[in-house]
């Protein structure tokens, strides 16, 4: 909002024209997490999927402790997904950089099936690597130093003085840039719920008109090898699709540990190309 004021635009003006130019009809605006800086939403919190929202807490006794909490209560907690149910919020610990400043280390890419982290080279980096894998189970997650003695061709800015290139309101995310392909796809997965647990609802979208053909539901146990393949049903709704997870073959089992819910992906047929769809939720 900074930003467009700074632009000229109010807050009617951007509310009236940002569903036209995202293709979303509601947009969330948040109070501003730090006293200063361009209040970018990735330095606050990462969308690991359509349910799940990773948000960054301070330290214990960090001054922006109160706020940061306030934010997650206040805001983030009344939110609803696209299929009516509360985010599932976690929580990424951080520790301060060599700027002063919070390190985002929700300022991260995940890309196919690789998450690519910031680390400060402080005791937090750890730390954060380790909540990011349990974040994201079946991801390889790399940590990535930005040092100017190896970089020579970095340009060390007046405001970058410290031993990494990595900031606190500039990090990896905002520094990449996606070169938008007219023939990917968007699949988002709906978990089984308590009020059905097999059944497996997907919306498959294609982006420039890229027709969806079919869409196979691939699960697996978290104890079992053999992955299955359930074609999904098409429903009255544009673009849904459900099937009922299969159900457990008999086993013989030594203990009395209960299974883990299988783990599902959804994958389109056609000649689109996966974005963030088509992996394992």
């Amino acid at each position: 909002m900074a930003e467009n004021r700074f632009d000229g635009a109010t807050w009617d003006e951007v509310r009236h024209d940002a569903p036209a130019a995202t293709g979303m009809g509601e947009h969330v605006v948040l109070p501003d997490y730090e006293n200063w800086g361009i209040q970018h939403a990735d330095c606050l919190l990462k969308v690991l999927d359509e349910e799940r929202l990773l948000v960054l807490r301070p330290p214990a006794d960090h001054p922006l402790r109160e706020r940061y909490d306030a934010i997650v209560t206040e805001h983030l907690e009344p939110l609803l997904t696209r299929w009516g149910r509360p985010f599932e919020i976690l929580r990424m610990d951080t520790g301060i950089s060599s700027h002063g400043g919070l390190a985002p280390y929700v300022n991260s890419v995940v890309l196919n099936k690789v998450v690519y982290v910031p680390r400060y080279g402080t005791p937090e980096d750890e730390t954060a690597l380790e909540q990011w894998r349990t974040a994201m189970p079946g991801y390889e997650i790399r940590g990535y130093t930005f040092s100017f003695d190896k970089e020579s061709h970095a340009v060390r800015t007046p405001r970058n003085t410290g031993p990494t290139g990595w900031r606190d309101g500039d990090v990896l995310h905002c520094r990449v840039r996606g070169v938008f392909d007219p023939r990917m796809m968007h699949v988002s997965v709906r978990r089984p719920g308590p009020e059905n647990a097999s059944l497996v609802r997907v919306r498959a979208e294609g982006c420039g008109g890229t027709p969806v053909k079919a869409v196979t539901l691939l699960s697996r146990r978290a104890d079992d090898a053999e992955t299955t393949r359930t074609p999904m049903r098409e429903t009255a709704l544009n673009g849904e699709y459900t099937a009922h997870l299969p159900q457990a073959r008999p086993r013989v089992r030594s203990s009395t540990r209960s299974r883990r819910p299988p783990r599902t992906a959804a994958c389109s047929a056609g000649r689109a190309r996966r974005r963030r769809g088509c992996g394992r939720r």
